[in-house]
């Protein structure tokens, strides 16, 4: 966390970039599932201000995106409602850049 710059040189100068932020954003968790009449649902807990997609599998080799959630307080709600058809489904959170 903080700001930095890179300096670049060679045997004909050298030049300093602008300044840039780094920031650092904790793994979300997806916590408290539950099915529900259908619907299967979790909790996302993570860092505040970042947004998250949330994605589905049913071979963890192709992935679906489902939602996209915007994590304001630290923790969102998630329902998939379209659980039925699969006999599995696994899911994940992928931070947004």
């Amino acid at each position: 966390l903080g700001t930095y710059d890179v300096v670049i040189s060679n045997s004909l100068g050298s030049v300093t970039s602008i300044l840039a932020s780094l920031t650092f954003a904790s793994r979300p968790l997806l916590l408290a599932p539950q099915t529900t009449n259908g619907t299967f649902g979790f909790t996302l807990s993570g860092d505040p201000g970042f947004n998250y997609a949330i994605e589905a599998t049913t071979n963890y080799l192709t992935w679906t995106n489902l939602a996209v959630l915007t994590n304001a307080t630290g923790e969102v709600p998630f329902s998939d409602t379209n659980i039925i058809p699969f006999r599995y489904r696994a899911y994940r959170a992928r931070l947004i850049p």
